[in-house]
C-alpha cells in the first residue's frame, strides 16, 4: 500500500578489484613507509597494539616435555628449573 514491502533494485555502479585503486580516490598512494615508531604514535594503533600484547601476555604458559615413551607431560615450573630462567629471565636486549 505504501510501497514498504516493495524492494528497490540498484545496479552495481562501482566495482573494485584492486584496492590500490579505491585508495587513489582518495589521494593516497602506496609510495611511503611507515615505520614502527611512526605507527605507534597514531594513538588507534598504539591502543590496539597495547590490547592485543597485553591480552597476550595474561595467557597461561605451559610447557610441556614428552619423555621417553613419548607421552607429554606439563612441566611444573620451580626457581631452579631452567625453563623459569628461559621464560622469565633471558628477555631480549630490547627490554
Amino acid at each position: 500500500m505504501f510501497g514498504f514491502r516493495r524492494r528497490e533494485k540498484r545496479e552495481a555502479t562501482f566495482t573494485q578489484s584492486d584496492p590500490r585503486n579505491f585508495l587513489e580516490i582518495f589521494g593516497i598512494t602506496g609510495s611511503a613507509s611507515v615505520s614502527m615508531e611512526e605507527a605507534l604514535g597514531v594513538p588507534a594503533v598504539w591502543a590496539a597494539v597495547n590490547f592485543i600484547s597485553g591480552t597476550i601476555a595474561g595467557l597461561p604458559l605451559n610447557v610441556y616435555d614428552r619423555g621417553a615413551n613419548g607421552v607429554k607431560k606439563k612441566v611444573r615450573a620451580t626457581r631452579a628449573s631452567p625453563v623459569v630462567d628461559m621464560l622469565h629471565g633471558a628477555v631480549n636486549d630490547d627490554l
